[in-house]
């Protein structure tokens, strides 16, 4: 072979692996694309209309934000040959969405359908409030709708132990689809939601710090109504078990005007020293009888997760930030509630 055909070999074979690196590469970098994330701000629709073209529905797809690249997106699915495979209708997407995660909804023809009814559950809602907010959406009335929740007959049917649905009434948003919902099914609905909330790991973890799940679920929903911040509940949560453990009744007042029929807005010291409320925390020591108010996944987290700097007390800082500081001595806390008091006395 003479010198002019080993240096075409030479760079045809460079050329082919030249271009299998590049085909490599491509593909890796494909893949890779086609599991990065967008964050959705708000939920988006789309159609896919019967026989529109690929790139036409990228070119759409890249308008509504649901990928940052058209091109990508046909690229991705010309590779993949997944085309031939989607399904015409109406998609609706929300939260995190990739564009493996929105080929797979759509392959699989999860088209949206607008819900016959919508129900959002705010976390800390008691029943009383839950009662209402149905009874609002078309959902029995509030009177009756209480009773079910409290009813003994209720709480056995749902394997509860607890005198009421109090704080088993998951916090979410509820989409129903097949017509008005009953109370029942509304009420199955949520229950169940709220079990499901509850990993099997942190019922060991309660296990592991001898609390039983009724008392767990109270003691959440006290964390709930006292912060509404994620990163503070842990604080709370210590401040509640550093009590429970040394015997010094809770304060919290949440609880105490959870048991004050026809609140009316401020703590007086009637209240303050009322006996005949079991749910009175400035007297009465440990957990109150029942939950006070629907708990979040985060607040039975900060139960099994508290921090441990030793604090015994918070009270609000000044403004309208609704944090906290927390202490861990009376006399730090009532340096701390007397600035609040002066900066509220403030025109």
């Amino acid at each position: 072979m003479n010198t002019f055909l080993r240096m075409t070999l030479k760079f045809i074979l460079g050329c082919l692996l030249i271009l299998v690196m590049l085909l490599v590469m491509g593909r890796w970098y494909l893949l890779e694309w086609s599991e990065t994330q967008i964050p959705l701000a708000e939920a988006k629709s789309v159609v896919l209309r019967q026989n529109q073209s690929l790139a036409n529905f990228a070119n759409n797809l890249a308008d509504h934000g649901l990928v940052d690249s058209a091109f990508m997106f046909r690229l991705l699915v010309k590779y993949e040959g997944s085309y031939p495979d989607f399904k015409a209708g109406s998609y609706r997407f929300e939260g995190l969405i990739s564009p493996s995660l929105l080929i797979k909804e759509i392959k699989e023809g999860r088209i949206y359908v607008e819900p016959d009814l919508v129900i959002s559950i705010p976390e800390g809602f008691t029943l009383k409030q839950i009662a209402s907010r149905l009874a609002a959406r078309g959902i029995g009335d509030e009177k009756n709708n209480l009773l079910y929740f409290k009813d003994p007959k209720t709480t056995k049917l749902y394997g509860i132990n607890a005198q009421s649905l109090e704080g088993y009434l998951y916090p979410a948003t509820y989409f129903f689809y097949d017509g008005i919902p009953t109370l029942e099914t509304v009420v199955s609905t949520m229950v169940k939601r709220f079990f499901k909330s509850i990993p099997e790991s942190l019922r060991e973890d309660l296990k592991a710090l001898n609390l039983s799940f009724e008392d767990a679920v109270i003691f959440a929903s006290l964390i709930e109504m006292e912060s509404f911040f994620d990163d503070e509940k842990p604080k709370v949560a210590e401040v509640i078990w550093n009590r429970l453990k040394k015997g010094i009744p809770l304060g919290i007042d949440a609880a105490l005007i959870y048991g004050i029929d026809e609140y009316g807005g401020d703590i007086t010291w009637k209240h303050l020293k009322d006996t005949k409320n079991p749910y009175n925390t400035r007297i009465y020591k440990g957990l109150p009888p029942t939950a006070i108010g629907a708990p979040s996944a985060s607040s039975f987290s900060a139960i099994v997760t508290p921090s441990h700097e030793g604090y015994y007390y918070y009270v609000l800082l000044p403004g309208n930030s609704k944090r906290h500081y927390f202490s861990k001595t009376l006399e730090e806390h009532n340096k701390q509630v007397k600035i609040l008091i002066k900066a509220q006395k403030r025109p």
